[in-house]
């Protein structure tokens, strides 16, 4: 059986490294690269707003991918807005919430890819209500 590879797209390296290392620990059998949302080639990105925008969201999730959004701040009327957009989670990044994050992992690693709609909702604003 082939490893599950997850990519991890953002845009701070260590956040990027220490996203791969506490997941390996807790998802073992699972592969991890680190890259952007532009060069995603497998079924799980962890990414967050300001390295996935909702229109590479509904991009990814039309492909197939499943998408696990990490805020450091969390705004709900961001998690709506990416939910809407297809992803599958929006979860608050905290000092540690890799827990969170595997089960997010797990959780899309054993959904059925037919479950998943290839149809995403057009949303009237393609940008976060973050002020950039």
């Amino acid at each position: 059986m082939e490893a599950k590879v997850v990519t991890i797209a953002v845009s701070n390296p260590r956040l990027g490294h220490a996203l791969e290392v506490a997941l390996a620990d807790q998802l073992p059998g699972f592969g991890f690269s680190i890259g952007t949302v532009d060069d995603v080639d497998c079924e799980t990105v962890v990414t967050t707003p300001s390295c996935c925008s909702l229109a590479d969201c509904r991009r990814l999730v039309a492909s197939g991918a499943t998408v696990i959004i990490i805020s450091s701040i969390a705004l709900r009327s961001e998690q709506i807005l990416y939910e809407e957009a297809g992803a599958s989670s929006y979860l608050p990044m905290s000092i540690d919430a890799t827990h969170l994050i595997a089960h997010a992992v797990k959780r899309a690693a054993t959904r059925q890819r037919d479950e998943r709609t290839a149809s995403c909702t057009t949303l009237s604003q393609d940008r976060s209500p973050r002020p950039s």
